[in-house]
């Protein structure tokens, strides 16, 4: 095993990265779970495997899972259970193949009651074996709670309407019509979510998509986008470094991202929206919103009682439509400010900025019903009375 050092200079800062690996092409080792491998998805010698199944009683409630390095699919069925593993090893040669064949087992204690089925690799480094895998597909009484813990491979639970929690690693997720709450988490891998009753849905670095939910939803991601849509419930959605559209949303919306775009469409009840770096483009938002943002323009249609924007270096472009509109606060800097009010609107207006100009519609002196404050620096501010000419 050869050392590398990586040396990064940044600044006046000095950093020394020790990188342990083999030759130019080799893997890393992995350490998961208390059990380490030079790659355990290294296919590299002679290949071995081997498979076991079984059936699972129809009254069963309760299904857990432990897997680790392969595939775990899980189904619901009306029909018969059952459930089937298949191992693969590789290794340096056939005997050392057939041999941690022999020694990684998959332990299943099954009873009327609740299924468990758990992978069990010996301690220690693993001599001879150059990587292995595990895969696990059981199909379950369609009433059973789902709980899976599966790494370095794909996931998927499909039909059961009991409570389902799943954590996975480094592969992808797949969750659809399940019936009962669901709470998942993912790493560096997409996670896919159809049809659940409601949930909480955790990825980092991949892409989080979410479509039919018939409750209320919290998903978050990082580096990647967060497309979520047919929410009947409450939405709380957040993301780092990434893009987040938001379509369908029943019962309001607080949604957050960082460096990329957010985009909300046709959400019901009040919304708050925040952005770093990034623009907000939201339409069809029928409840007051709180929207901030910086580095970026934020784009709003609403039919809210009171609308609240802060940006900092960007456009505001406003388009309200309540006739009972009671408050519009905006503050913006380099950039324009617009604003389109109903025609019906008893403005109060008070509006400022400097390195530009103030235009209105209504007099900025009127004092109406509806309080109006607009600041800007380095912008105009143009305040728009909508039976005119659209902005």
């Amino acid at each position: 095993m050869h050392t590398r050092a990586l040396l990064v200079i940044a600044g006046s800062a000095l950093v020394v990265l020790g990188l342990a690996a083999g030759p130019l092409g080799c893997s890393f080792g992995t350490t998961y779970r208390g059990f380490s491998i030079s790659s355990p998805t290294d296919r590299t010698g002679v290949e071995r495997s081997r498979t076991e199944e079984g059936t699972i009683d129809p009254a069963l409630v309760r299904v857990i899972v432990d897997n680790k390095f392969g595939t775990v699919d899980i189904e619901a069925t009306d029909g018969p259970g059952s459930w089937r593993w298949e191992l693969k090893c590789w290794a340096k040669d056939a005997a050392s193949a057939e041999d941690w064949c022999d020694r990684i087992a998959l332990v299943d204690e099954v009873d009327s009651r609740q299924g468990t089925w758990r992978l069990k690799v010996p301690d220690g480094r693993k001599k001879g074996l150059s990587g292995f895998q595990s895969n696990l597909t059981l199909r379950v009484p369609r009433g059973v709670a789902v709980q899976v813990d599966n790494g370095f491979g794909p996931t998927r639970v499909e039909g059961v309407r009991g409570d389902t929690v799943v954590k996975a690693q480094h592969g992808s997720l797949k969750l659809t019509e399940l019936g009962g709450r669901v709470e998942a988490s993912n790493s560096f891998g997409t996670m896919e979510v159809v049809g659940i009753a409601q949930g909480t849905l955790k990825n980092k670095h991949g892409r989080l998509t979410v479509r039919r939910v018939a409750g209320d939803l919290e998903a978050s991601t990082s580096y990647g986008l967060l497309d979520v849509q047919g929410i009947d419930g409450r939405l709380i959605a957040r993301n780092q470094h990434g893009k987040i559209v938001a379509n369908d949303v029943a019962k309001g919306a607080s949604i957050e991202t960082s460096f990329g775009t957010l985009e909300a469409t046709d959400v019901t009840g009040a919304a708050t929206f925040k952005n770093r770096h990034g623009a907000i483009v939201a339409k069809s938002i029928a409840g007051s919103v709180d929207a901030t943002t910086s580095f970026g323009k934020i784009a709003l249609s609403c039919s809210g009682e009171r609308v609240t924007c802060h940006n900092r270096h960007g456009a505001v472009e406003l388009d309200l439509s309540s006739e009972r509109l009671d408050r519009v606060d905006v503050e913006t800097s380099f950039g324009s400010l617009r604003v389109a009010l109903p025609a019906i609107t008893d403005p109060n207006i008070d509006a400022k900025t400097s390195f530009g100009k103030v235009k209105s519609d209504w007099p900025v002196s009127s004092r109406g019903a509806t309080a109006v404050e607009l600041r800007n620096s380095h912008g105009g501010i143009w305040v728009k009375r909508k039976d005119d000419e659209t902005m």
